[in-house]
């Protein structure tokens, strides 16, 4: 099982920069390699989760938009998936604590970061900024 200082000596290992923000939590800066700036990861045995937030709920209610996000859930996303939080947008994944790589993390980092390019220019035809 990963503790908390292997996850940070992965982060070390990856160059990204990272606050901790707690016991188990950490706020990490990937804006330079992948384009996710506000990433928080929490370990939480036996799962990491990975969770960014995507930009702020509007207030109309959208059909069009909980269809673009489910759809993009089912259709491009392998791990991951968008998800709303209060009045949030989120994306979020969960890895197996038992053994992550550097790699492993990097690649869950990547795919935030294509998802995220990918779907924010599709969210301002709803309205979200």
């Amino acid at each position: 099982m990963l503790t908390e200082r292997d996850i940070e000596i992965i982060l070390d290992e990856l160059g990204h920069d990272y606050e901790i923000l707690g016991p188990g939590l950490w706020k990490v800066d990937a804006s330079e390699e992948s384009g996710v700036g506000n990433l928080i990861l929490n370990l939480t045995p036996p799962l990491l989760i990975l969770r960014a937030n995507v930009a702020p709920l509007p207030k109309k209610e959208n059909a069009g938009l909980y269809k673009l996000l489910l759809e993009t859930n089912a259709r491009d996303m392998v791990h991951g998936s968008f998800g709303i939080d209060g009045e949030e947008i989120l994306l979020v994944e969960s890895l197996e604590a038992s053994y992550i790589s550097p790699e492993d993390l990097q690649a869950s980092i990547d795919s935030f970061g294509f998802a995220l390019s990918t779907i924010k220019p599709r969210l301002k035809e709803f309205g979200v900024k």
